[in-house]
């Protein structure tokens, strides 16, 4: 890849002219290691190399086209918008998620990557904060600063930053400066991302098996109780029951100790020709 040149998506075939490209692959990773990758082969043998170098997908050929315009469709819908920056009269790329901080310093903007790796931008950082308005990961906290909230361990006298890094704020709007950032964490990280698990997912997994739960538990003894009140409805006579038991409040403590009064005891009700002597 030349310098500043960036693709949307790479798909390399594993054997080019009868060389690994899992070489080519790793030079380019060198440069620029947010790049989807797909890999195309005839057998498994680089399987596992392929998913150490982040690749998106590993493709046995004859390559199926319903898996490929799948793959293809998770790629482009994927919520990760690029920045554009013009170095040189061209323009190089980097995903949102990627960029830590933009700093003014010496009359030039530069950008710092999560790699540790710094980039030039033609923009004055007004023009930058314009450019990423619409995204709330990035907040100016300074006249010189930009940071991506996403970034941002703790506010104490600068930000402290991953990676050891150190940011400075207007020291006068601290107390409003960690509000917003409350508020980000809150709204944005906590309920909002995807995967691993997040927060908002696991709640609902667990209010649907506690749900499930429940009515497994309860659902019988709903059932039975609305047996027994129709029973008794119809028939206003006898006691009514299911298979023969039917429930009962002893009132008094004349069978104490075995019951109590208050006590809640099942019932089986036998027929006269059952009874037997010392039953």
């Amino acid at each position: 890849m030349a310098q500043g040149e960036h693709f949307d998506l790479l798909i390399l075939d594993l054997v080019m002219n009868g060389q690994r490209s899992v070489e080519a692959v790793r030079r380019i990773r060198e440069k620029e290691d947010g790049t989807p990758l797909i890999f195309l082969t005839a057998n498994r043998e680089y399987a596992v190399e392929s998913y150490e170098m982040n690749a998106l997908d590993y493709m046995i050929k004859p390559l199926k086209k319903e898996r490929l315009v799948k793959r293809l469709d998770q790629l482009f819908k994927r919520k990760n918008p690029r920045f554009s920056v013009r170095t040189q009269g061209d323009y190089s790329y980097y995903g949102y998620d990627e960029l830590v901080y933009f700093e003014a310093r010496e009359h030039r903007v530069y950008g710092r990557r999560k790699d540790g790796r710094e980039f030039k931008c033609s923009q004055n950082l007004g023009r930058i904060e314009e450019q990423l308005r619409e995204d709330p990961r990035f907040y100016r906290c300074h006249r010189g600063y930009i940071v991506n909230l996403d970034y941002v361990e703790q506010i104490r006298e600068v930000m402290l930053l991953k990676g050891d890094l150190r940011v400075p704020y207007r020291l006068r709007n601290k107390r409003k400066i960690k509000e917003d950032y409350q508020r980000y964490v809150t709204e944005n990280i906590c309920f909002l991302k995807e995967g691993k698990g997040s927060g908002k997912e696991w709640v609902s997994k667990m209010g649907t098996f506690v749900g499930t739960l429940l009515c497994i538990l309860i659902l019988p003894v709903v059932v039975i109780n609305c047996t027994l009140l129709f029973k008794s409805h119809i028939n206003r006579e006898r006691v009514p029951n299911i298979a023969g038991t039917f429930p009962m409040v002893v009132l008094t403590d004349s069978m104490y100790p075995e019951f109590q009064a208050g006590d809640l005891i099942f019932c089986h009700t036998k027929s006269a020709s059952d009874v037997r002597p010392g039953m």
